[in-house]
């Protein structure tokens, strides 16, 4: 298919209209946050262009398809090119070598290692594909579809606990959009069914605090007025009302201070 085909079935009439459009600027977006080269790949030099060297994948490109180059740079590929022939963009490569560099699919592999520094290069490698492949998929998905950008919008706001987005990431790499949007729609219902939970938990906590503090304001009411005894001792002699009594010259013994009263000593 012509370069001009391909333009017109993904709906652009223009080349500088597809760079322009939300597709490309969500695939910068996506190639920018993969961790991927940032910089030129003669000059090492920033900012960069995207310089695709395939355009097979056109409208739904993959994070490989593009070599970052400095305008400079972009600039002389294209002119390489031109010059000598090969106008497809697929001697990208050459061209980069021509000019003094290495394009990044272009590397020679380094041997691997062993051991735990192995186990430790491989694991970071495949969580750099599969982070690659999430970006490239959701890029896809949200340019294409605008069921996906509805899905991917209502799992971003549920946030998500790290396994639950783990699982609508695989989801997404699949492309399983039906499995998607029923897996979103049963994290709603238990959430919506925490959340009920909850609101009968407070409900319930605030009916308790409300019958406590009814209970401690009645017993503040029925609690006495003064120092607290509801009859105060008198402090004079039943006997005789003007004259307090004092028992401390007899032991304390009211008997014997009576009897002292009256007249009487009583044998000790």
């Amino acid at each position: 298919m012509r370069f001009r085909d391909q333009l017109a079935a993904c709906g652009y009439a223009t080349y500088g209209d597809y760079l322009r459009s939300a597709h490309w600027q969500a695939f910068r977006r996506a190639y920018k946050s993969t961790g991927l080269r940032m910089t030129c790949v003669v000059c090492d030099r920033r900012p960069i262009n995207l310089h695709h060297h395939t355009y097979v994948r056109l409208g739904c490109e993959r994070l490989a398809d593009v070599t970052p180059l400095c305008r400079e740079h972009h600039t002389a590929v294209h002119q390489w090119l031109k010059d000598s022939g090969r106008i497809f963009v697929e001697y990208t490569h050459e061209a980069v070598a021509a000019l003094g560099g290495v394009a990044p699919t272009a590397t020679a592999p380094k041997a691997p290692a062993t051991g735990k520094r192995g186990k430790r290069q491989r694991q970071r490698a495949r969580k750099r594909a599969k982070q690659e492949a999430l970006a490239a998929a959701r890029v896809l998905a949200t340019a294409t579809d605008p069921v996906w950008r509805a899905e991917l919008a209502r799992a971003d706001s549920l946030k998500l606990s790290q396994g639950e987005r783990k699982v609508v990431n695989f989801k997404v790499r699949r492309g399983e959009l039906a499995a998607l949007g029923r897996y979103l729609d049963e994290l709603t219902r238990q959430r919506a069914a925490r959340e009920k939970i909850a609101a009968k938990q407070r409900r319930l906590e605030e009916h308790n605090a409300r019958i406590v503090a009814a209970r401690e304001a009645k017993a503040e009411q029925k609690k006495p007025k003064g120092n607290g005894y509801k009859h105060r001792p008198r402090a004079t002699d039943p006997f005789q009302l003007n004259e307090v009594p004092s028992y401390a010259g007899d032991g304390g013994n009211w008997r014997r201070f009576l009897t002292r009263r009256a007249g009487g000593q009583q044998a000790a």
